[in-house]
């Protein structure tokens, strides 16, 4: 019998870190629909080569469907990247908390017209590295 691994922030911030490295980034969506799809009219995702954003990049990196709400292990690694970005303090009181990291980090960061992928990519590792360094 196997012991279950818990899963870290940091880890999953690390594996993010790479989704978005080697697919790339997307903007205005959680990850881009595959070209045959759009060109027929209707939105297909494949989930393993396609780019990502980086909340769905940490919900693919938990093993989660790119827009689960974030939970567990993936909010505590979107709190991460929010408070190493400062963005923290536009996240408090927030009614329904997974909309809101959506608005902040997704629309408001990610999605920005001067992000870059690698941008982000630093952003996840050095989020990371913080988390690691505190032993989450």
């Amino acid at each position: 019998m196997t012991t279950p691994t818990t899963l870290l922030p940091s880890t999953v911030l690390d594996s993010a870190a790479d989704l978005v490295d080697l697919r790339g980034l997307q903007k205005d969506d959680w990850i881009q629909p595959a070209p045959s799809s759009v060109d027929a009219g209707f939105d297909a995702y494949d989930e393993t080569t396609c780019p990502v954003c980086l909340l769905a990049a940490i919900n693919i990196a938990a093993g989660r469907h790119h827009t689960e709400p974030l939970s567990g292990v993936t909010l505590d690694a979107a709190e991460a990247v929010a408070a190493f970005l400062g963005l923290d303090h536009l996240l408090a009181d927030a009614d329904d908390v997974h909309e809101k990291f959506v608005e902040v980090l997704g629309n408001g960061w990610n999605d920005h017209p001067f992000r870059t992928k690698e941008q982000v990519v630093n952003t996840l590792r050095q989020a990371a590295r913080q988390e690691r360094e505190a032993g989450r």
